[in-house]
């Protein structure tokens, strides 16, 4: 006789965005919950592009949140680009730190170039929670450096001229 293990199928990740709202306002369960997902294994990527598209044409504040939170933790590549670089300038929600966090860490790709400058140089518009530390505009820099192509060199020398004192922290970091 031989012994049959049923493995539970894995939630969908509809459903877990379900359980991600019932949090959405207590930052430590959100934690929690991302800290289930499996690190850089794609394991929700097709689930996660189809709900990355369903955010942006409902221009759904939360459901965005919730996936670039996802591909975050279960990883971002190519596939996102198209997607993430049509969002990065949208002005109905407030993510660009988060989405250009992203970028300089998980797929600094050419695409992005001309969002990260104008999320540079458009304080008011893209970069309203900046502080005095101005950590969107620390990871524009550094994600600009990552990519490190010709245009992304003009950009950061466009950035340069600004003469900002956070600015120039990031190049510093870089000689």
């Amino acid at each position: 006789m031989a012994l049959i293990i049923i493995m539970p199928l894995k939630n969908t990740l509809e459903s877990e965005y379900k359980k991600y709202l019932e949090t959405y306002n207590d930052f430590w369960k959100r934690s929690v919950f991302f800290e289930t997902i499996p690190k850089d294994k794609f394991t929700y990527k097709s689930e996660n592009l189809k709900l990355f598209n369903r955010a942006i044409s409902e221009k759904d504040r939360e459901l965005l949140d919730f996936c670039v939170d996802v591909s975050y933790y279960d990883g971002i590549d190519r596939d996102y680009a198209e997607l993430v670089n049509g969002v990065l300038l949208e002005r109905w929600h407030d993510k660009q730190e988060d989405i250009v966090n992203s970028v300089y860490l998980k797929f600094p790709y050419p695409i992005f170039t001309d969002a990260l400058l104008e999320i540079a140089i458009k304080r008011k518009v893209y970069r309203r929670y900046d502080h005095e530390t101005e950590a969107t505009l620390r990871k524009c820099v550094h994600a600009l450096i990552a990519i490190g192509t010709p245009d992304a060199d003009v950009a950061l020398g466009k950035i340069k001229s600004l003469k900002n004192e956070n600015v120039e922290a990031v190049l510093e970091m870089y000689k």
